[in-house]
């Protein structure tokens, strides 16, 4: 009875693993990243905007001046708030979720205050010093190559004012930060032109 009583016991733990490391257990995983990426990354621009924008502050000082801090700032939370994840929802996930997300929401807030278009300047200052600020926070884990693929291949809503301009401007920038060379080609998504 006592050697049943084994098997049933490694059986159910077996079973137990089995499921927790099932093709839905990771999807699930995926899914939690994304949604919390999601409401992290709006929640803070919803806040900063709304205490700015009722202390009197213009729509654009908010987005010029604060935003792009708020945005870099927050990669040290991002940072702690991901730490029990795996690599691939790090950077594939919750990295580019964010970061879509961000500019998703400065794109509404644009729209609400009758700018139809996403700024090069503000994309400058706010892209590259985010791949800047991850591939700080997260030093010895990840390179920056690691840190900017997935996120140069995620998909942005916003349209670019200039997105020639942008192309140019935001790969310089980019290549000079980092030493590296990415083509123009490869900024393609974050000098979005809309979707």
């Amino acid at each position: 009875m006592s050697k049943s009583r084994h098997l049933f016991g490694a059986l159910l733990i077996a079973l137990g693993c089995a499921l927790a490391f099932a093709p839905g257990a990771a999807w699930a995983q995926k899914s939690d990243a994304r949604a919390s990426a999601e409401f992290t990354a709006r929640t803070s621009v919803q806040t900063i905007y709304q205490n700015l924008i009722n202390s009197g502050y213009e729509w654009d000082y908010i987005r010029d001046e604060k935003m792009p801090d708020i945005l870099v700032r927050s990669v040290e939370a991002i940072q702690q708030q991901t730490s029990g994840y795996d690599r691939s929802l790090i950077l594939g996930t919750f990295l580019p979720t964010y970061i879509r997300t961000f500019y998703d929401e400065i794109d509404k807030l644009n729209a609400e205050h009758n700018q139809r278009c996403m700024t090069v300047k503000f994309v400058e200052v706010t892209f590259v010093p985010f791949v800047q600020a991850c591939s700080k926070s997260f030093s010895g884990k990840y390179s920056v190559r690691d840190i900017a693929g997935p996120v140069l291949q995620a998909t942005y809503s916003y349209t670019v004012c200039e997105r020639p301009t942008c192309l140019t401007r935001i790969s310089k920038m980019y290549n000079s930060a980092f030493k590296e060379q990415r083509s123009e080609k490869e900024f393609s998504n974050v000098c979005a032109s809309g979707s």
